[in-house]
């Protein structure tokens, strides 16, 4: 369903949308002092624990252990690449004045999934990839890590809420449109 969006919105929609570029413009910069760190800095993310040992650089792992390190790598970008997609399809959207569509809850349902996904993914990959990473020698030692993104899993639920209240939105916007 289209809204006609008043001025003062088009102008907030369209910075955000120029905000958004600017980020895709600053992403391949980013991309690489991301990987320049990955594989550069210590691995081994407890160095500053008493107890641990500080892992090597990822660039002096073996061939596996390397492959390990960049699966790892694509996937925690992909997530992020989705949502930022996804986020930027939704302002797209709303700057064209399409608001209480069925897209824009299929977009938030993806996004709360994928929110959900790197909170549970990620700490079983993170823990499979080190574990794995030590038994290749690549790592002096093998800690588990157990703290839960506990924010992901928040900002996943509360957009499932946030599509139920536009879903009802939605009824109620179609409901007054027939009762004009």
């Amino acid at each position: 369903m289209r809204f006609k969006v008043k001025q003062s919105e088009k102008v907030i929609f369209k910075r955000i949308d120029m905000i958004f570029w600017g980020l895709w413009l600053l992403a391949p910069f980013l991309l690489w002092q991301a990987i320049h760190f990955t594989w550069t800095m210590p691995y081994y993310p407890f160095g500053d624990e008493v107890d641990c040992a500080r892992g090597p650089a990822a660039a002096s792992f073996s061939a596996l252990g390397q492959g390990l390190v960049a699966l790892a790598f694509v996937m925690g970008i992909g997530f992020y690449a989705a949502l930022i997609i996804l986020m930027h399809r939704l302002v797209r959207c709303f700057k064209r004045g399409e608001m209480l569509i069925s897209a824009t809850l299929d977009t938030i349902n993806k996004m709360a999934w994928i929110f959900i996904a790197i909170a549970v993914i990620s700490i079983l990959h993170y823990n499979l990839n080190l574990y794995l990473l030590y038994r290749l020698g690549d790592l002096p030692k093998w800690q588990p890590f157990y703290t839960l993104d506990m924010l992901s899993i928040a900002l996943g639920l509360m957009l499932f809420g946030l599509r139920i209240l536009i879903q009802h939105a939605i009824v109620l916007q179609e409901d007054m449109n027939l009762t004009v």
